[in-house]
């Protein structure tokens, strides 16, 4: 990773892209946390089905989290200096498994408003950091290739 590439953790935007990732990231751990104490068979009507729907949601809005905290540090980590070896490939975009291998539930909001905004949040976020990504690695490539 180029020093131009790496520069921008020092900024603003990178600062903010971290403190929204953490903000984002607790409200999402608080949320599972109330699904799972509210979970129980007698307690929770919803069926097998749509119990499949939210942990479907739920591991979504984690893995896109996961995803950009991962390159976040990642960034910052090479930027600090702690990772200096360069066999450790350069984090060019977040990088995302799909989750979604089921069918959507059948009564639409599964998540209810709080859980729905969540995952819009997370799923923005994720899309704003790989466009940020894709970015910083065509001004690398700029940097690096650039005839002299």
């Amino acid at each position: 990773m180029t020093e131009c590439a790496d520069s921008w953790t020092e900024g603003v935007l990178f600062q903010k892209l971290l403190d929204e990732t953490v903000d984002l990231m607790r409200q999402t751990q608080d949320y599972i946390a109330r699904i799972e104490a509210s979970a129980r068979p007698v307690e929770c009507p919803i069926d097998r089905r749509d119990r499949l729907a939210v942990v479907r949601e739920c591991s979504t809005m984690t893995a896109h989290l996961t995803a950009v905290m991962g390159w976040l540090l990642t960034h910052r980590a090479r930027a600090e200096g702690q990772v200096e070896d360069p066999a450790v490939p350069s984090p060019s975009a977040p990088v995302l498994i799909s989750v979604s291998v089921l069918p959507p539930p059948r009564n639409g909001e599964v998540l209810g408003s709080r859980g729905e905004a969540l995952r819009t949040r997370a799923a923005t976020l994720y899309s704003r950091v790989h466009r940020l990504a894709e970015q910083l690695s065509l001004r690398e490539k700029e940097t690096v290739w650039k005839p002299s």
